[in-house]
């Protein structure tokens, strides 16, 4: 029955070519022809069973809806198709804007959206089978109809869901449980709370021993300053999924606690997040530059609240969180440390809970709003300006852009024919100036690397946190600048953009999720030629070229003969024996 509802499902999807008048779907075919996704389905129970074809079905629909706005935003082929470095974009933004989770292998850290490895950059962390599954359907491929795209994402959560269970299944274990038995609600308590600490630390139940479990757990609430919160989300997670229930089965807390790990990165965003975020406005420079002073960086840590605050200068400068426009005065980047994927949880071993940037809802917004690939700067700023402030500000009324902010817009579209690429560096460039303490600042592909902590110092030799005394070390030793009066502190909305980090770190520099895409945007839009249309145009350029340097030839050959006569020499005529010719000799 719910492949039939699925169906139907699909085909409304691929019927519906109105808003954007693309196929969200597959690419065109024949009416009476099935969606290729129906067809996939069958081939994934066969290859990974028949759980997972489930579990994959009874999520695509919503995958589908979820991620139609970002995918509607995207370059597409005349089929409707996205290229592989979309795809990668659309999955990503996905899960985030779904869970809070950022898969493994998929957003770039520090490089581009070009998948690199196989399976979109997943193929390293999926199970074999999967892997393997997937690298024969999709291997080589640089275009893929979004319904595909919808169908991995789908089996990826189904894959989450079936690693949830096994992990749940060896909590019971050394919980000394039985999976088959009913659970008081203290037993279910004790085996949902030490499955949700395995979670946060980190660790696969799957792979300890029960000694190790207990070891690992222990002092819990002590180590994680925000257990009780996360352990809140259980309550209504129960009353969601499994109400009214005094005994347990094990598909009852499994359900639980899958919808308590779909929660969990909002109520970290909510605790942990916003107070390290708050530690670094409280000593932000100024109002609303994003940047607080690496000294008062370490003053935090040091001799107030802020123990989060360790990492060394070697370690924020490779994770790209340095502002050294001024390399006696370096500076954190706010939204940079605090959405830096390397500072995340390993809550599995396909995703992990981070800080979600508020940019991503604003990013989303605009998806929606324009529908495209791109938008000119008054429509980007139409759009924007009906949001209020972020919670950072004490303004509730609505976003008013300064003029250096509107005028750096501009120059982004100029570069570009008049619109701006919605998913280019330059405008995730210019969002970070707009909303400082929301969106990252986006560094030049390669020149910084995301790497978690034990990544980097198996590979410097170097501890990625400093000790007090090395901290107290690097603040005695810094320079003591005036404190900036927020009154007459640079900020985004000063009108003299040259007093803001805009001005010193602005890199006019175009990186695009889909280079070929936008080109063949701009293409389709008459503010780029065809490369073939070039070529004829090139080819034919160089023919006339030739054609005027034989021309010149010609002429310079008769006027040579015409110089030449005039000084007795007929040209062509040939010297034979008893001849004498009589030149003209010049001297000089």
């Amino acid at each position: 029955m719910f492949t039939w509802t699925l169906a139907l499902v699909l085909a409304a999807f691929h019927a519906s070519q109105c808003a954007s008048a693309d196929v969200f779907l597959s690419t065109a075919r024949p009416a009476a022809e099935p969606p290729v996704e129906l067809a996939m389905l069958a081939q994934i129970e066969v290859a990974l069973g028949v759980e997972v074809r489930q579990r994959t079905e009874s999520v695509l629909g919503a995958m589908i809806g979820s991620m139609q706005a970002t995918v509607v935003s995207m370059p597409k082929s005349p089929e409707g198709a996205i290229s592989a470095s979309s795809a990668r974009y659309v999955l990503h933004r996905l899960f985030v804007q779904r869970h809070g989770w950022v898969l493994k292998g998929i957003a770039p850290d520090g490089g581009s959206w070009s998948p690199s490895s196989p399976v979109l950059g997943l193929g390293g962390y999926l199970p074999k089978a999967a892997a393997e599954f997937f690298e024969a359907r999709f291997g080589g491929r640089e275009s893929f109809a979004p319904g595909e795209v919808a169908l991995l994402a789908a089996t990826i959560d189904a894959l989450m869901r079936g690693e949830a269970l096994d992990r749940l299944n060896a909590t019971y274990a050394v919980s000394g449980m039985d999976v088959q038995a009913r659970l008081s609600r203290e037993d279910a308590s004790r085996v949902i709370s030490m499955y949700l600490q395995l979670i946060l630390l980190g660790l696969d139940a799957t792979q300890l021993s029960k000694q190790e479990v207990e070891e690992a757990t222990k002092d819990f609430a002590y180590m994680f300053p925000y257990w009780e919160q996360v352990i809140a989300l259980v309550p209504a997670a129960q009353r969601e999924v499994a109400p009214g229930l005094t005994t347990f089965g094990f598909s009852d807390l499994a359900a639980i606690v899958w919808r308590t790990s779909e929660t969990m990165a909002t109520r970290l965003e909510e605790t942990n997040c916003q107070e390290m975020k708050g530690h670094l406005l409280a000593a932000e420079e100024g109002n609303r530059t994003g940047r607080v002073r690496l000294r008062d960086f370490y003053t935090s840590s040091i001799h107030g609240d802020a123990w989060q605050f360790q990492e060394s200068i070697d370690y924020l400068r490779q994770m790209g969180v340095l502002d050294e426009t001024d390399s006696s005065l370096p500076r954190v980047i706010v939204a940079n440390y605090l959405y830096m994927h390397a500072d995340c949880i390993e809550a599995s071993s396909l995703y992990h809970l981070c800080c979600v940037s508020p940019c991503e809802d604003t990013m989303g917004l605009l998806e929606s709003k324009i529908a495209g690939p791109d938008a000119t700067p008054e429509q980007i700023i139409n759009v924007l300006s009906a949001v209020p402030m972020s919670s950072s500000s004490t303004s509730s009324s609505n976003r008013t852009f300064s003029p250096a902010l509107t005028r750096k817009l501009g120059e982004v579209a100029s570069h570009h024919g008049g619109l701006v690429p919605l998913h280019g560096r330059l405008f995730g460039q210019w969002m970070h100036f707009a909303y400082p303490h929301e969106c990252p600042y986006p560094h030049v592909a390669g020149t910084t690397k995301l790497m978690k902590d034990a990544e980097w110092s198996s590979a410097t030799g170097m501890e990625t946190s400093w000790s007090v005394s090395e901290m107290k070390k690097f603040v005695d030793a810094s320079p003591v600048a005036p404190a900036v009066e927020a009154s007459s502190a640079c900020d985004s909305e000063d009108p003299d953009e040259g007093s803001c980090p805009m001005a010193a770190m602005w890199v006019h520099e175009e990186e695009h999720v889909d280079p070929a895409g936008w080109n063949a945007t701009l293409v389709a839009k008459g503010l780029l030629e065809q490369p073939d249309a070039r070529s004829r145009k090139s080819f034919v350029r160089s023919i006339m070229a030739v054609a005027v340097f034989l021309s010149c030839i010609a002429s310079m050959r008769t006027l040579i003969g015409h110089g030449l006569s005039s000084l007795g020499v007929v040209p062509g005529d040939k010297k034979t024996d008893g001849d004498q010719v009589q030149t003209n000799v010049l001297s000089v």
